[in-house]
């Protein structure tokens, strides 16, 4: 319980830090910038990089001394919303709740991984049909959570319907104690693991394209991967049972 906690925080603490370096600087930031004294010239610095003097304006401060310094600030034009990663947290605590109420009252194990994983699809819908979610960016994260968890929802289902059970958790579920814990644990590694994508989505900043197609690029390899993996373990339990 120890270590699975703690890797609970790594991954809370990486996945922040990732958000934050793709994303820039919080709402928070921005509005203490916004406290200083400015006094905005009628046109852009110029800067090495083209592609920099779109993102950024300069600004000229007058410190209590008299004399100005300029800076570079990032676009104002970035809106931060922390609807979408409220509304992420409520479903996957919605979706947790259920499946911890079927434990509890029922015997079966056949929703387990279908709600504790499929939850990620239900998290990502949002995003990828509503209308406020009008950047690609945001598009393609929501359709990507959303194949990798129809994909590894359905294939846990279908084995779960073959073996009839999961031995691992007939010992966790026996208590009433035991299976709240586990649910508690699935809602916080559902949290935690969709946070590059919740917050990504609370940004109106267009990101930037190559960290775009390299992140696609690495899922695309890692989705792979995954389902060999999954296949191949799943012929050689069929080939060598016990």
């Amino acid at each position: 319980m120890r270590h699975r906690f703690q890797l609970l925080l790594c991954t809370c603490a990486a996945s922040v830090v990732a958000a934050r370096a793709f994303h820039g600087p919080s709402s928070r930031g921005q509005h203490l910038h916004q406290r200083a004294l400015i006094k905005r010239p009628n046109s852009l610095s110029r800067t090495s990089s083209p592609a920099l003097s779109r993102g950024l304006h300069a600004a000229q401060i007058i410190p209590r001394g008299g004399t100005t310094a300029s800076i570079l600030m990032a676009d104002p034009s970035v809106v931060f919303e922390n609807a979408p990663f409220i509304q992420s947290t409520a479903i996957f605590a919605f979706a947790n709740g259920v499946g911890c109420i079927l434990s509890l009252v029922g015997k079966t194990q056949i929703h387990v991984d279908l709600l504790g994983t499929g939850s990620f699809c239900l998290a990502a819908l949002p995003a990828l049909f509503g209308k406020g979610a009008a950047l690609s960016r945001i598009k393609i994260s929501a359709a990507a959570v959303t194949l990798w968890s129809v994909k590894l929802a359905g294939f846990l289902l279908f084995r779960i319907i073959k073996l009839g059970e999961d031995k691992r958790l007939s010992d966790l579920f026996a208590s009433a104690s035991g299976t709240i814990s586990f649910w508690v644990f699935s809602l916080m590694w559902g949290v935690l693991c969709s946070l590059p994508h919740a917050l990504g989505s609370t940004s109106s900043s267009l990101g930037i394209s190559a960290a775009t197609i390299t992140g696609a690029v690495v899922y695309g390899i890692g989705l792979i991967m995954e389902t060999t993996a999954d296949y191949q373990k799943w012929t050689f339990k069929a080939d060598n049972p016990g």
